[in-house]
């Protein structure tokens, strides 16, 4: 969790040095409300806060993007073959982020330019999924 954390807070001020807003934007303070979550085995979940203020003038957006640790996946289409569901195809992606998402006080087209999102990988448009595998079963 501290790496989400260290993302969040990375990605807080790259946000506020880019200026990822096409207009001037102004001071941004962030924080979350806890620093540190232990996961052990009876963790059953965790509320997280991220929070904070923004000095600029009134209609800047703030954008936050929340990623987990690139994974594969393995996408299955099943089909119905004499009463009983079976794999027929299976996809592999690569690199997919386990958990990917994105808060914004505004839509993120209306925040910045198509050219922005695609240089910072904001946006699933953007994150470069891919399937490694295809694998036809029937």
């Amino acid at each position: 969790m501290i790496r989400a954390r260290q993302f969040i807070l990375g990605f807080i001020l790259l946000l506020g040095m880019t200026g990822l807003a096409e207009a001037n934007s102004g001071r941004l303070v962030a924080d979350l409300s806890k620093s540190n979550i232990a996961i052990t085995s009876g963790f059953h979940g965790t509320d997280l806060l991220l929070f904070g203020a923004v000095d600029g003038a009134v209609g800047d957006d703030i954008l936050v993007v929340i990623s987990g640790p690139p994974t594969d996946i393995a996408q299955r289409r099943k089909a119905n073959r004499a009463g009983i569901w079976i794999n027929v195809e299976t996809n592999i992606w690569q690199k997919v982020p386990s958990l990917y998402t994105i808060l914004a006080t505004s839509p993120i087209n209306k925040i910045a330019s198509p050219e922005t999102l695609a240089s910072l990988e904001i946006g699933t448009n953007n994150i470069g999924l891919k399937i490694a595998a295809e694998t036809p079963v029937a």
